[in-house]
């Protein structure tokens, strides 16, 4: 099966588990805790997410159950209320035996080989707590309905949860299913590589690898785990140092309790090498005895924090006694020197002295920077007067170039016009007229202008009367036309 591509569950209902038997519930809880062991989710592994919601309706029935007992006697008047509407409710559950049936066959198919199978509804698909459940829905809703309150003890029973260990736990024999379950856990623990010993702390990367490993759970990215060097990081000495002092203490508080518990009556005396005991008239009671021994090192024991803490402070206060005050206070070591009216005069002096040292030096500050705002605007004014004197000399030079251009010019145009008055005189008509476009003298060329379109009316004038019929026969018979005082014409011999 390919975790990649998960097929569609199907519907598991509480139906379906309602005849399950407690030896099967546990065969499905072990099988559970090997696929988790495993490292399988229901979002990897079809059959888990199967079984898991398996365990999820028979929790839902065990809570059925126990809502039933718990409810069932103060719904008698509801029951004979309905006993009718049960038994056409039980004709519609009928129907749906054969659907039920089908799924709980394509279950036992997906279920792990060494997990029993489950037993067929026979008859009914619902069992009488569940038929009992729905009727107390089938109440509620009903009331709801014609808007009248739902009574506390039916509310209970439809709405109080149940856990799956306590479902799991209603009519459980001795050897319960959870002892079943820690059994099979701790076995399926012994099977596993042993790990490393606890004072390491080292965890072999061998553990993480599986022994066996599907072919399918090549494709999925959360089976491709990130195994650690094999190579041990070794022992740790702040560990080690660690558990020396753990051990001491537990130690230490053991002899404690033990000393604690021994008897306040425990014999003082003790025998003389001659066996017999020591006079304790003539002779001083001994220096020592199991009493005293064992109270004195109870008193050390308990002591033992606060001579620790001594310790420390007197050798925080040696580690500052030996150290070098020089380095720290250079003050404390300094001698006085004693004052004379000769050094004093002599401070005086020197005191006086570099008071007008300090006066002089003042005053030839501020002088400097006077002499440098002095110095600044001298700087600008002149700058200025360069700068006006190069306008200046820029302004001459560019009247000078506009004077010599004008002149040029000039010179231009008289050698133009001479040039055009030469044309004129040689009646070099084309020379003129480039001459004239070179001159760009609009007035001239206005002239023109009008001078030949003068002509060329006066051409297309003489044109139209010669090509009149009138003067045309004159001209055919060489007479002239003449017009008399009266307007009329005359010809004669031309």
């Amino acid at each position: 099966m390919n975790p990649a591509q998960p097929q569609q569950q199907p519907t598991i209902s509480h139906e379906m588990v309602a005849n399950l038997s407690q030896e099967q519930i546990s065969s499905v809880l072990n099988a559970v805790r090997n696929m988790k062991a495993a490292g399988a989710t229901e979002q990897t592994n079809q059959q888990y997410a199967q079984l898991m919601s398996l365990l999820r309706a028979y929790q839902a029935a065990q809570a059925q159950n126990q809502q039933r007992v718990q409810a069932a006697q103060g719904l008698a008047p509801y029951q004979q209320q309905h006993q009718l509407l049960q038994m056409q409710q039980q004709q519609q559950f009928h129907q749906l035996q054969q659907a039920q049936q089908q799924q709980l066959h394509q279950l036992q198919q997906q279920l792990p080989p060494g997990t029993p199978a489950l037993p067929p509804t026979q008859g009914s698909p619902f069992t009488t707590d569940q038929l009992t459940d729905l009727r107390f829905q089938i109440i509620a809703f009903k009331l709801i309905s014609a808007n009248m309150a739902v009574p506390p003890h039916l509310q209970e029973a439809i709405f109080t949860p149940k856990s799956v260990e306590q479902a799991l736990s209603v009519k459980e024999p001795t050897g319960s299913v959870a002892g079943r379950v820690v059994d099979i856990a701790r076995h399926h623990l012994s099977e596993q590589t042993p790990t490393a010993s606890d004072y390491n702390a080292y965890t072999s990367p061998f553990s993480y690898l599986q022994k066996t490993l599907p072919a399918a759970m090549h494709a999925s990215r959360q089976q491709r785990l990130l195994i650690p060097s094999i190579s041990p990081v070794g022992i740790d000495p702040y560990a080690l140092a660690q558990e020396r002092d753990n051990r001491v203490r537990a130690r230490m508080k053991y002899r404690i309790e033990e000393l604690d518990s021994l008897p306040s009556n425990i014999a003082s005396e003790t025998l003389d090498p001659s066996g017999g005991l020591l006079d304790q008239e003539n002779k001083a009671p001994p220096p020592s005895g199991p009493k005293l021994k064992a109270l004195i090192e109870l008193k050390s024991l308990r002591l033992l924090e606060r001579q620790k803490k001594l310790r420390a402070e007197i050798i925080k206060g040696m580690s500052k006694a030996t150290m070098l005050a020089t380095s720290t206070d250079r003050a404390a070591y300094r001698r006085m020197k004693k004052q004379s009216l000769r050094e004093a005069r002599m401070t005086e002096k020197l005191e006086r002295q570099q008071r007008q040292d300090r006066e002089g030096r003042e005053k030839q500050k501020h002088m400097d920077y006077l002499q440098s705002i002095v110095n600044h605007g001298r700087d600008m004014i002149q700058w200025h007067r360069t700068q006006q004197m190069k306008q200046n000399k820029l302004g001459r030079l560019v009247i000078q170039f506009h004077a010599q251009v004008e002149k040029e010019e000039a010179k231009r145009i008289e050698r133009i016009s001479k040039e055009r008055l030469k044309a004129l005189k040689n009646d070099d008509e084309e020379a003129y007229m480039k001459l004239i476009d070179q001159a760009k003298d609009t007035r001239i060329t206005h002239l023109l202008q009008q001078t030949d379109a003068y002509l060329t009316s006066l051409a297309e004038a003489v044109t139209a009367q010669q090509n009149d019929a009138v003067h045309a026969d004159l001209i055919t018979r060489g007479g002239i036309e003449l017009m008399d005082d009266e307007g009329e014409f005359e010809y004669g011999d031309g």
